[in-house]
């Protein structure tokens, strides 16, 4: 009623002091409103870090403005270093209790990431280009997925197996890249067994590249 002045005279000091006994309570609703008033500095200096805090605390209790705040604040730079996977996580939180703000934060900030999540709703309803497209941001770790070869092959071999040829294609690209990594000993101790194993495999795919591979340690396909 003081922060916005209906029924009352404005008094943004009052609103603050209202918010604050609201806070100290736990409520989270008065956690986020003080936080609001932190933020745009009125009835109280303004402070970016204890706007944080207290919208912290109300996010952590599931409230959807706080997540929403807390997302905009790591995605910001405010009072906190800038976090775009924190200011992500935030925001999908939000944005999965249908809050506004947090489906079009989420959207417009970071339409990689809300495009992906929706890849991945579709490739677990089996569409299979979206399963094509889940399985390469697991490869690359792009799109707000973590780079997961497992998880790659797995969503790939799916779209591949309803005849998407471009996921084949992938997947034989993926195990090619992986028979490349133990045989050079990248990231993985050097392997000449397990760099043929995963070129025969690519090559069984129709990869050239890890055909070429095979030819050149004295191994055929079969």
């Amino acid at each position: 009623m003081y922060e916005e002045g209906r029924g009352v005279p404005r008094d943004d000091q009052l609103a603050v002091h209202w918010f604050r006994k609201a806070a100290e309570q736990g409520n989270a609703s008065g956690q986020n409103n003080l936080g609001w008033m932190y933020k745009e500095g009125r009835g109280v200096p303004k402070d970016d870090r204890l706007a944080v805090q207290w919208f912290r605390k109300a996010a952590e209790q599931g409230l959807a403005d706080g997540q929403n705040n807390l997302g905009w604040m790591y995605a910001e730079g405010q009072g906190v270093p800038k976090d775009d996977r924190l200011a992500v996580q935030w925001y999908r939180k939000a944005a999965e209790q249908g809050h506004a703000a947090g489906q079009s934060n989420l959207y417009l900030r970071y339409p990689e990431v809300w495009f992906a999540e929706r890849w991945k709703t579709e490739a677990e309803q089996g569409d299979a280009e979206a399963q094509r497209r889940v399985g390469n941001a697991y490869r690359f770790g792009n799109s707000g997925f973590p780079q997961d070869y497992e998880k790659a092959a797995y969503w790939l071999r799916l779209a591949a197996e309803q005849g998407n040829v471009e996921a084949r294609d992938d997947l034989g690209s993926l195990y090619g890249s992986l028979g490349f990594k133990y045989d050079q000993g990248e990231d993985v101790e050097q392997d000449d067994e397990m760099a043929v194993y995963w070129y025969k495999r690519a090559a069984e795919l129709g990869d050239a590249t890890s055909a070429l591979m095979l030819y050149l340690k004295g191994t055929s396909i079969n």
